[in-house]
């Protein structure tokens, strides 16, 4: 199971500008590289978000939290609920709602491990995704 959610936590992270891969992570569990410290900080805090939890408000703030722990947009408000508006780019929103749809999936029981890989879709369609995340936003057009 931990290469496909390691791949799932790089696609994630990577959709949101990080630049570090699964390999730098590795590499960063034997040696310490300040370089990427931070991409592999986002990743890494990625895999703990998607641990097998009740899904609740509690829950999407604690996702957020750990995130947003030590990385970009660590001074963002990680944990809370937004009181302005959001937007496409690194406060963390979009790895949260792309971590959910695997824990919704894991307790409606459409999946029994998580072991779907939808950041690596969305990343391979990212004008896609990013349109129809424009399209919710802009003319509340969920369907597309």
């Amino acid at each position: 199971m931990r290469p496909l959610l390691d791949k799932e936590a790089e696609s994630s992270s990577r959709l949101e500008g990080t630049q570090a891969s699964i390999e730098d992570v590795y590499k960063a569990e034997v040696i310490s590289n300040p370089d990427i410290k931070d991409d592999v900080s986002e990743i890494v805090n990625y895999q703990e978000a998607i641990k097998d939890r009740p899904l609740n408000k509690t829950l999407i703030r604690q996702i957020h939290k750990t995130l947003m722990d030590g990385v970009r947009g660590q001074d963002k408000g990680p944990g809370k609920f937004r009181t302005e508006d959001v937007w496409i780019g690194q406060d963390g929103t979009g790895r949260t709602g792309r971590a959910l749809i695997t824990l919704y999936l894991l307790k409606s029981g459409t999946l029994y491990k998580p072991m779907l890989h939808s950041s690596g879709y969305f990343e391979k369609s990212k004008d896609g995704y990013i349109d129809a995340l424009h399209g919710v936003d802009t003319k509340e057009d969920w369907q597309t």
